[in-house]
Order: structure tokens, then sequence, then C-alpha cells
């Protein structure tokens, strides 16, 4: 048989030279393509996508994938997520981000921007897991799973009870497990309150009234510490962010000298640890417990004994004081963040772009690896800049190597580090009266209890500073962004925080949405949002906003539509380019 097959091919060789030149050229070229056309084909078939909840994606409890499966990792659109079960002292850096959520009114589901939030988390899922918790969301209102990013988690903490009186319904677990704050006080029999009677209190409270969750934020790590163990980070973040290349921005740096990290707005002048995005080194024995010395949460049952009197606290206030205080960590005020409430900021005249990049292709997807990069233009007189820029501009090689060049810090420091001086500063050296000192206030949703360490002197902290505290000094230097990074005229920035609160154009300021993987070119061409509760109607369209009044009944009539079952819609007009 083998002497048949070997005289065959003899003769086929034997014909083809005793062919004239342009024949042996033509069946040269066909073998050359049959061989190409077939090892595009071998590709095409081995180049598996899967869905973004592929058991593939997730790494084995060994830690230790075989090469194969980590290339095959590579190219889903939404990465892997690390699973709660990866060998930890083989576990490079890791955040958690915890978010829990209620709906308004014990009903509903997550806000309508809850998709933006969740496709602009799946960028960073090389290194950051968005762990939601949620209460009161019926089933059939929670989003696909299956169509989730595999690092954005949803946490049910519904738990049934049974009553007699009134039948079976959910009671929400996370009023449980924020009562772990007066554990020490449980321990020590102290509690003003008995823990059932706390527990359902606390349950009333932050169901009628979801957004005093945001008090508890410095606890999280120890709150939820049995959902964190496997991460060497935990932080605490909002939905109404949108996600940019997170990864690239948090350099190394933050991930191995400090403790405690937050992105700030260049507005850092005021040392709070801010709520959009800040995050700790996970030390369930000593940083996961600063918090404590913010009474209002380790003496939470003093404060809920009289519930007719009870006040919001902002956690970026006694938390923020808790940390400067302390002489013993190291913690960074980094001006990274990006926020609509500057009034000639250039999301109002050129819109907020949003892009994952080129979609991988059949031959190349085994290298592809999405991005959530976030840009604008750098001011409003560059907007031209965007009209030309190539959705995927991060991709070129040739153009941008710097930002493909992961450890390359983006911002770089310049100049001498100096020592920053707050009030409590010139307080302790007799150079500011008690008079004087009462009158000092740079955040007017903090107690005054908290501005003199909190409030740096008039001037002395720029925009274009970041602050460090080391052995419990204050250090500023100023920083500048690295050139040829970015192209010229456009500004990046890891997260966008739009304001649902404070400004109307929540997803409106997203303005151009590279996001639909059936399109080559995609973006949001206008905004239209419709409610007919009430009467109400209300249209943005050609990039206009709601003044505040209309935007505040708009939110309050958005939810009792939600509530009470009525129609309201939010149409996102999408232009695509095939």
């Amino acid at each position: 048989m083998v002497h048949r097959l070997q005289h065959t091919i003899n003769r086929a060789l034997f014909k083809l030279t005793k062919q004239n030149q342009s024949t042996k050229v033509l069946h040269i070229t066909i073998c050359c393509l049959s061989i190409g056309i077939l090892f595009v084909l071998y590709n095409a078939f081995g180049a598996r996508i899967p869905s973004p909840h592929d058991d593939n994606l997730r790494r084995d409890n060994d830690f230790n994938l075989h090469e194969d499966v980590m290339a095959d990792a590579k190219f889903n659109p939404y990465s892997f997520a690390s699973s709660s079960n990866n060998n930890k002292s083989n576990q490079k850096h890791r955040l958690a981000i915890i978010i829990p959520y209620l709906p308004p009114n014990d009903g509903g589901t997550f806000p309508p921007y809850f998709d933006l939030f969740a496709q602009s988390a799946a960028g960073s899922s090389k290194d950051v897991d968005y762990l939601i918790f949620h209460c009161f969301i019926p089933s059939s209102l929670l989003p696909n799973v299956d169509s989730l990013p595999t690092n954005v988690k949803l946490i049910d903490l519904n738990e049934p009870t049974s009553n007699s009186s009134e039948g079976s319904k959910n009671q929400c677990g996370l009023a449980k497990l924020f009562t772990r704050v007066t554990d020490e006080r449980q321990s020590n029999n102290e509690l003003a309150v008995p823990i059932s009677q706390l527990i359902t209190k606390l349950s009333h409270q932050i169901i009628n009234l979801p957004y005093i969750l945001v008090e508890y934020k410095p606890a999280f790590g120890h709150i939820f510490s049995s959902y964190i163990s496997e991460y060497t980070h935990w932080g605490y973040s909002d939905l109404d962010v949108v996600y940019g290349d997170i990864s690239r921005w948090i350099d190394d740096d933050e991930w191995y000298n400090y403790d405690i990290v937050t992105y700030g707005f260049g507005d850092q002048d005021k040392l709070y640890l801010r709520g959009q995005f800040t995050f700790h080194r996970n030390d369930h024995k000593y940083i996961n417990q600063l918090w404590r010395h913010c009474k209002y949460l380790s003496e939470m049952d003093i404060r809920y004994s009289n519930t007719k009197n009870i006040k919001f606290e902002s956690a970026e206030g006694c938390y923020s004081q808790a940390v400067i205080q302390k002489k013993d960590i190291k913690v960074k005020w980094a001006v990274k963040a990006f926020t609509d409430v500057g009034e000639n900021s250039p999301i109002y005249t050129h819109g907020v772009y949003l892009s994952l990049g080129s979609k991988p292709s059949l031959t190349t997807s085994r290298s592809y690896h999405p991005k959530s990069v976030l840009y604008s233009a750098a001011d409003t007189k560059s907007g031209h800049a965007l009209q030309s820029l190539s959705y995927n501009w991060f991709e070129d090689k040739s153009k941008y190597p710097k930002y493909i060049e992961e450890k390359l810090p983006i911002q770089k420091l310049v100049g001498e580090r100096t020592k920053v001086q707050t009030y409590r500063t010139l307080y302790d050296q007799g150079e500011l009266t008690k008079a004087d000192a009462n009158e000092v206030k740079c955040m007017y949703w903090a107690p005054k209890t908290y501005q003199l360490d909190i409030c740096t002197v008039n001037g002395n902290v720029k925009s274009d500073e970041v602050v460090v505290l080391e052995k419990g000094v204050l250090y500023k230097q100023k920083y500048v962004v690295r050139k040829k990074l970015f192209p010229e005229g456009i500004r990046s920035f890891p997260f966008f925080h739009f304001q649902v609160s404070n400004v109307v154009v929540f997803i409106v300021l997203v303005y151009l949405l590279y996001l639909l993987h059936h399109c080559k070119h995609s973006y949001i061409s206008f905004l239209n949002v419709s409610t007919t509760c009430q009467g109400m109607e209300t249209n943005i369209s050609n990039n206009r906003a709601f003044t505040l009044q209309q935007y505040s009944r708009f939110q309050h009539n958005f939810r009792n539509d939600n509530h009470q079952g009525r129609s309201t819609s939010i149409t996102i007009a999408i232009l695509c380019i095939i």
C-alpha cells in the first residue's frame, strides 16, 4: 500500500515537471490557495466564541489552566472572571466592587441604565468583579444572567418567610448582614435594642429609603467578608457609573503599595474617600475595621433605639476622618475620575464615547481581549478631534504604543513632593482659633465634626496634584498625563459618573456608544425619554438636557410608573453602519 502511494506521488511529480512553465505556475498557485483555504477553515472551526457565561471562561480550582483553555478565554467578548474557589496563594490582584441595591418603594427592578453599567463593566473583567446584592426584585424582572458579563454577579438576598396573617413573603437579608457592624456590642451584651428588633427596624428603613445603604460603604469589607475572602482588594461604587479601561488605569503602586486608593475629579483639596470609586487592601483584621471609629456604624443600635430622629450621615465624612488620623496606613487620593458637574464640560457639546474596540474575527479571535475605553474631547474647543478618530484607536500599535504598554502608568508625577496642610494642622499649631475652626466647611454634605481633618487650607492642593498619606503625614505632588498616550485633543478616564440625583441627562451623556457587536460602527444619534404618568411627557433630542426641576419630576414619576405598572419607555435611536 505504501509503495503504491509513493508510486502515485512520483508519477504526479513527474508529470508536473514535464509541464510548461505557465502550467506549473497555475498548479503551484492552486496548491497554495488550497492550503490557505484549509488553514482558514481549520482556524474558523477552532475559534469557538463561547457565551458570556461559558464554563470554560472560569478558572479551575487549582488556578493552573491549560494554555489552550486560557487562549479560548481571551477571545470571549466579556473575558473571564475569577471564581470563588481560586487558590489565593497563586492569585494575583483581583478587586471586588460591592454594590447593594434595593428598588424604590419595595418594587420594580434595576434602574434603566443598568445595561449600560453592565456592558461597560465587562471590559474590566481581567481584574474586577462587580458583586451586586439585591432584594425585592421579582425573578421575571431580573436581567438574563446569561446575557450579563461573567464579572457582573447578581446575588439575591431575598429570604422567604412565612407569616400566618400575611402568608408567605420575602424578607431582605441585607438588614441582617448590615447589623454585623454591632458584632462587638452583641458579644459584650451591650445592645440598646434586641438584635431581632434592630434587624426589623433597619429592614423597614432601607425599604422606605434605600439610599441609606451608602452609609455603610466603609464597613462593606466587614459586612460582606464571607463573599470576598478570595479577593486581594475590595471597594465600593454605584450603578450610575460607566466604566472604562480600569485595568489600564490602576497603577502597580496602587495595587501593591497602598492600603486605600480613591479616585477623585480634581477636587482633592477635600480629602474624603469618594463613594463613586474607592478600593482597599483586603485585610480583615485591620484595614476592614477602620470604620469602627464611626459611632453611627459601630453603635448603630443606639442610633436605631429611637427611629423618629434618625438622620442620614454621609460615609464620606466620618470614615475619611478616621483614615486621615491613622499613622500606620498608606492612602492615595488620585485624580482620574470624570463627571458631569462642570459647567464648561465638553460632554454637553461633544458627548462621552465608550468603545469595546474591534470585535473578534474567525482567524484572530484567539488573541482578542476586550477593553472598555472611555474618552471625550479634552475641552470644548477640541471636539473636531473626535470626528476623524477611529472607534478602536487604542488598538493602533503604530500610533499609540504607549497605551498598549500596560505596565507604563498613564500619569507621571513631576516636581517635588511637599506637605499638605489641613485646618486641623493649623488648629493643633495654635494658628486657628476655636471660633474660626467652627466656621471651616468644605463639604456641605458632611457634619462640621469632620471638616477640620478633611478640608485642606485654601489653595493648598490644586486640581492637578495627587495627595498621599504616609506615616500620618499628608503630601502632594503634581502629575501630568504622559504624552502620545491618547490622540491629540482627546481625554480618557477610568470611569464616568453621570450623577442621576443632580443632573438630568443620564444616558444621553454617553452619547456615542460602540457596544453593538453586529455593527461595524454604531452610535446614539438621539435619546427620547417619555412617560405617561400623570399626563407628563418629556422628550430629549438634539442633545438637549432637562432642567433640574424637570428631572426631579421625571425621576419621581418614572418610579411611580414602575411601581404602579404604568407604561414608561426609554428609546435610544442607534445608527448602525454595517
